[in-house]
């Protein structure tokens, strides 16, 4: 069995940030904590809103809001292998077209 809650697999796991769980985000602040054990703690910027209603969730405008993830080159090596990633996040409606793509990554 795992520490993170709920249970998940964490045999190999790089980075976990969950907005649920409270030992990842504590619901206010700039700080994402990695559950991974790997210390890899996002910085969240822009004005980042979190809502507890559904759960916890984190609230990205789509316009400046991001979280920034320290580089380095181990996490690097590990996304540069064969891995699995889930993001699980619902998109507003409203979005439209013209918009910055909300899901890259820099190098």
């Amino acid at each position: 069995m795992s520490s993170i809650s709920p249970d998940i697999v964490t045999n190999g796991l790089v980075l976990c940030l969950d907005a649920a769980d409270k030992k990842s985000y504590s619901g206010s602040g700039t700080t994402w904590n990695d559950r991974s054990g790997n210390g890899y703690d996002g910085t969240l910027s822009g004005g980042v809103s979190f809502d507890s209603s559904r759960g916890g969730v984190l609230d990205f405008d789509g316009v400046d809001d991001k979280v920034a993830i320290p580089n380095s080159t181990n996490l690097q090596e590990h996304l540069r292998v064969d891995q699995t990633v889930c993001i699980l996040m619902k998109l507003d409606p409203t979005y439209t077209s013209g918009r910055r793509n909300p899901i890259h990554k820099n190098y």
